[in-house]
């Protein structure tokens, strides 16, 4: 599950995709992430190492983890629509720190102590 604003110039071609992936970045990928969540309307892969994933959508190099998804439901959210995908496949990368926005900001997890 994921969301995009209703006023995202991308919104009609997430709708109508058929598969779209989830890449997790870590983090050490904020740049990248602040990239794509710029209002820019340039094409964010490029100069971005990827790799095809099932129907020839995009995986982004060095993530975290990658989430390759039918595009199965959407419904409104406020001003978002909510996206509902089935996962057909999914890949764990090296990188163990994943990149964690939250109320507003990027966070990092913090390591849970031996008992």
């Amino acid at each position: 599950m994921w969301s995009l604003s209703a006023h995202s110039p991308r919104l009609e071609a997430f709708r109508r995709a058929t598969h779209y992936a989830v890449n997790v970045l870590t983090a050490n990928q904020q740049d990248l992430s602040d990239c794509f969540a710029s209002p820019d309307n340039s094409n964010r892969f490029d100069g971005v190492a990827t790799s095809r994933g099932i129907a020839g959508i995009p995986l982004i190099e060095g993530c975290s983890a990658w989430f390759e998804c039918v595009n199965e439901m959407q419904h409104p959210g406020g001003d978002h629509l909510v996206f509902l995908g089935r996962v057909q496949r999914f890949a764990r990368g090296e990188a163990s720190d994943p990149l964690i926005f939250h109320g507003g900001c990027y966070r990092q997890l913090r390591g849970i102590a031996e008992r």
